[in-house]
C-alpha cells in the first residue's frame, strides 16, 4: 500500500485570481502568499466525479508544506476537497489544521480509518458521510461537537470513541450507520439533537451520561436492535414520542439511578421501558487476577468502595519484603464498572515526597507524606490546612489546583479563593418583543446551558406572519448575574446565498444556504437538512 506523506518538492503550479495552486505530492493547495498558509483544495471541478484518481492508499494531511524556499501552514481542508476520491484507505489530520470543510471525505468509497490528531475548532456539515467502507474513526478529545450529518451513512462503522469532552451531537450525526452496535456517551454531553442516531438498526446497548438535558426528536428512530439503556440523568428529560419510534421500548431494560426509578415509571414516554435499578461492578485485583466484586448503586460513595478495599487489602497476601502501596486507580465515586488493581512494591522502593499548600499562589506549609500514600490522606492535611488559613468573611475556598490525588511526587497545591455568590439568576429569552421564557440558573452555569435553552425556546416560538428566526442578539455567557437574549428575525426568504447547483445524484435536489442554515431544493419544495418542508 502505497503511504504519502505530504511534504518536501512541488510538482507544479498555477496563478489562479486568489491565490497560488501548487501540488504537492498529488494534493492541492492554494497558497496565500501574504499570510504564508495553505488550505487543501480539490484536484478536478466540483462537479467532476473522477477526483483525485491518482490519489491512493494511507494520506497525511500535514501541518506544513515546503513550495519556493518558503514554509506554509496547512490551516485548512476546503468543502468537497477529497470529496468523491475512490481510492484514498485512510486519512490522518495533522495537529494545527483548524477547520475541516463541508462534505470534505463524502463519497470516499475505499475510506476505512480517519484520526484527527490534535484540537480542530470547526467541522462542517457531512464531512465524513455515505462512506461504505469507514471503519474507524479518532477524534481529538477536545472536539465539543460531532456536526450535522458528520458520519450519515456510513455502514460499516461498528463503534466509535467519543471525545472526552464531546458537549453536543448534532441532527443526524450517525444517522444510517446500521453496524453501530453500542454508544458509550462520555461525562460532558449534553445535547442530543433530532435524528443524531436514526436508523442505527445494530444498535444494542446505549449510555447517557448524567449531563444530557436535550434529547431530540426521532434521536434513536428505527434502532430495532436497541436492549439496554443506562441512563444516570436523576430527573427523567422531557422528550417527544418519536425519540425510540419503531423500537419496541417494552423489550428494552433502561436502568437508571435508584432514586430515580419511580419518576422514569411515572413518565410518559420512558414508563413505557421495563425501567430498573442502575448498578455497576465495582471489582478489585491481587496480583492480576479479581479477587472479589460487588455491585453498588450509582453514585455509591467513595468513602463506600475504600471500606469494600479495606476488606480486601486485610485479606491479600503480600510477599516478603514487599508492601502494598496503593490501588489504581485512585477510588471514586461510582459512575461507571470499574476492577481497581492493587499495587504491591518491593519495601525498599518506599520514599518521602513533599507536599506543599498555597493560598492564592503563595506557599504556606508542607508536610512529608510516603510515596503512594492515598489521596485521603492528602485530603486530610488538606482539611486541616483550610481550618488555619484566615481568609476575609466575602471570600470563601473555591478549589484545589490542580486537583488533590494520590502521592506519587512532589507537589504543590494552591488553594483559590474567590467572592461568595449562590445566587441564581434569571435568564430571560425575548422574541418580537415579549419575554416568553424566563430560567433561573446558578451562578457560574456554563454557556453551553444556557444556549440549550436558547435552542429550545426559538424551536418552539411561533413568530409574526412571514418572519422567522435568524440568530440571537449576542454570544451565549456564563451565568454571573440576571441577562436577557433577544431573538433577530427576518422575513422568509431574506438572505438565501446559492451553493451548489446540484448534489450528487440527479433525485436528490441541490444545496442552498440561507443565513448560515442548509436547506435542501428538490421538486420545487425545500427542506431542512431533517428532511422536513419549510416554506
Amino acid at each position: 500500500m502505497r503511504k504519502f506523506t505530504l511534504f518536501l518538492a512541488a510538482l507544479c503550479c498555477a496563478i489562479t485570481a486568489n491565490a497560488w495552486e501548487v501540488v504537492v505530492d498529488g494534493i492541492h493547495y492554494d497558497l496565500n502568499l501574504v499570510t504564508n498558509d495553505a488550505t487543501v483544495v480539490r484536484e478536478v471541478d466540483l462537479f467532476d466525479d473522477d477526483n483525485y484518481l491518482n490519489l491512493a492508499g494511507d494520506i497525511t494531511i500535514p501541518a506544513w508544506i515546503r513550495y519556493d524556499d518558503e514554509n506554509y501552514y496547512v490551516i485548512a481542508i476546503d468543502h468537497f476537497a477529497f470529496c468523491d476520491a475512490p481510492n484514498i484507505t485512510s486519512v490522518t489530520i495533522a495537529n494545527g489544521i483548524e477547520e475541516i470543510g463541508m462534505f470534505a471525505f463524502k463519497y470516499c468509497s475505499s475510506l476505512q480509518h480517519v484520526t484527527i490528531q490534535g484540537n480542530i475548532p470547526s467541522i462542517e456539515t457531512g464531512v465524513f458521510s455515505c462512506n461504505p467502507a469507514l471503519v474507524s474513526v479518532t477524534l481529538p478529545d477536545d472536539l465539543e461537537e460531532i456536526g450535522w450529518y458528520m458520519f450519515e451513512n456510513c455502514p460499516a462503522l461498528t463503534t466509535i470513541k467519543f471525545p472526552a469532552h464531546l458537549v453536543s451531537l448534532s441532527s443526524g450525526a450517525f444517522e444510517g450507520c446500521t453496524s453501530l452496535t453500542s454508544v458509550d456517551l462520555p461525562d460532558e454531553t449534553a445535547l442530543i439533537y433530532s435524528g443524531a442516531f436514526s436508523g442505527c438498526t445494530a444498535l444494542k446497548s446505549v449510555d447517557l451520561p448524567a449531563s444530557v438535558a436535550l434529547i431530540g426528536e426521532e434521536a434513536f428512530k428505527g434502532c430495532s436492535s436497541l436492549r439496554t439503556i443506562k441512563c444516570r440523568v436523576a430527573s427523567p428529560v422531557n422528550i417527544h414520542q418519536n425519540v425510540f419510534q419503531d423500537v419496541g421500548c417494552r423489550n428494552i431494560e433502561l436502568a437508571v439511578p435508584n432514586q430515580s426509578v419511580n419518576a422514569y415509571k411515572a413518565n410518559s414516554v420512558w414508563g413505557s421501558f421495563a425501567v430498573f435499578p442502575l448498578n455497576y461492578d465495582i471489582s478489585f485485583k491481587v496480583n492480576g487476577a479479581v479477587v472479589y466484586t460487588v455491585p453498588k448503586e450509582f453514585h455509591t460513595p467513595a468513602e463506600d468502595i475504600k471500606a469494600e478495599a479495606k476488606l480486601v487489602e486485610q485479606q491479600m497476601t503480600i510477599p516478603a519484603g514487599k508492601v502494598f502501596k496503593h490501588w489504581n486507580p485512585e477510588i471514586t465515586d461510582v459512575t461507571v464498572s470499574r476492577a481497581y488493581e492493587a499495587v504491591i512494591e518491593p519495601a525498599a522502593t518506599i520514599t518521602q515526597c513533599k507536599i506543599q499548600f498555597a493560598v492564592n499562589g503563595v506557599p504556606k506549609t508542607s508536610f512529608l507524606l510516603d510515596e503512594g500514600s492515598s489521596k485521603a490522606d492528602v485530603e486530610y492535611l488538606a482539611s486541616l490546612f483550610l481550618d488555619q488559613v484566615d481568609m476575609p468573611a466575602d471570600l470563601e475556598f473555591k478549589y484545589w489546583e490542580p486537583a488533590l490525588a494520590a502521592v506519587t511526587d512532589n507537589q504543590t497545591y494552591n488553594a483559590v479563593f474567590d467572592y461568595i455568590d449562590q445566587n441564581s439568576y434569571p435568564i430571560s429569552f425575548v422574541i418580537n418583543g415579549e419575554t416568553v421564557f424566563t430560567v433561573n440558573l446558578k451562578y457560574g452555569t456554563e454557556d453551553w446551558v444556557v444556549e440549550g435553552y436558547a435552542n429550545s425556546v426559538a424551536n418552539g416560538a411561533v413568530y409574526p406572519e412571514g418572519m422567522t428566526f435568524k440568530d440571537w442578539d449576542k454570544y451565549f455567557d456564563k451565568v454571573t448575574g440576571p441577562e436577557t437574549y433577544t431573538a433577530r428575525l427576518r422575513p422568509i426568504g431574506e438572505g438565501i446565498e446559492e451553493v451548489s447547483s446540484s448534489l450528487q445524484g440527479g433525485d436528490r435536489g441541490r444545496l442552498i444556504l440561507r443565513n448560515g442554515v442548509l436547506y435542501i431544493e428538490r421538486n420545487g419544495k425545500t427542506y431542512n437538512a431533517l428532511g422536513t418542508e419549510v416554506q
